[in-house]
C-alpha cells in the first residue's frame, strides 16, 4: 500500500483518536462552510470567469432554445459540495446531467520560483484530486490566470476559450 492510501485508511478508521473521531465531523464541515460564506473572498478574476460562463449559458440558451437543447443548464458560483471542505469556484451543469467543477486559479495557486511559475502548488493539486474524486475524471477544469489575461477583454475569445475548456465546441477541449 502506498503512503497516501495508508494515510487515507488511517483517517477513515480514526486510528489513534478513538472511535468517536472521524476525519471531519458534521460540525466541522458546517463551520467550514459558514466560514467560507462569511469570508467573501471571491477574486475579480473569479467574478470575470463566472460572469462569462453565465453569459455563455444565456447565449447558448437562446441559440439552442429552438432545438430544445440547453448545452449549459446552470452556472453556480462558490458552490458548497458534499464531501469537500470549502467551495468550488464555479459548478457548471451541462446537458445530460454532467457536472463540471471550474476552478479559477490566480497566481497564489502556482509555485513562485522560475522555471516552475506555471506549476500548481501542492494544496491546489490536492484540491484538484479531491474534486476529481467527487466530480469524476475529466470533470475538473482549471482557468489559469495567464490564459484568461491573454484573452485581453475580448468577450468572443473568452466565450470560445470556455467552450473549448468545457468540450462544447466542434473541435473539442484540446484545440
Amino acid at each position: 500500500m502506498d503512503g497516501c492510501g495508508e494515510l487515507a485508511g488511517i483517517l477513515a478508521a480514526g486510528v489513534g483518536a478513538g472511535s468517536h473521531c472521524a476525519p471531519f465531523s458534521d460540525d466541522q464541515l458546517a463551520a467550514r462552510r459558514v466560514g467560507a460564506e462569511a469570508s467573501g473572498t471571491i477574486s475579480q478574476l473569479q467574478r470575470q470567469v463566472a460572469s462569462a460562463l453565465g453569459r455563455l449559458q444565456q447565449r447558448l440558451g437562446v441559440e439552442q432554445g429552438s432545438q430544445g437543447i440547453l448545452r449549459i443548464v446552470s452556472v453556480s458560483s462558490e458552490q458548497a459540495v458534499d464531501g469537500l471542505l470549502g467551495r468550488v469556484d464555479v459548478v457548471v451543469e451541462l446537458g445530460g446531467g454532467r457536472r463540471v467543477a471550474v476552478e479559477v486559479d490566480g497566481p497564489t495557486h502556482f509555485l513562485a520560483n522560475d522555471p516552475h511559475t506555471r506549476t500548481k502548488d501542492g494544496s491546489t493539486q490536492l484540491r484538484d484530486r479531491q474534486l476529481g474524486r467527487l466530480f469524476g475524471a475529466g470533470n475538473v477544469l482549471s482557468v489559469p490566470y495567464w490564459e484568461w489575461y491573454e484573452l485581453r477583454g475580448d468577450g468572443s475569445r473568452k466565450g470560445r476559450y470556455l467552450l473549448r475548456l468545457l468540450g462544447l465546441d466542434a473541435d473539442g477541449p484540446d484545440s
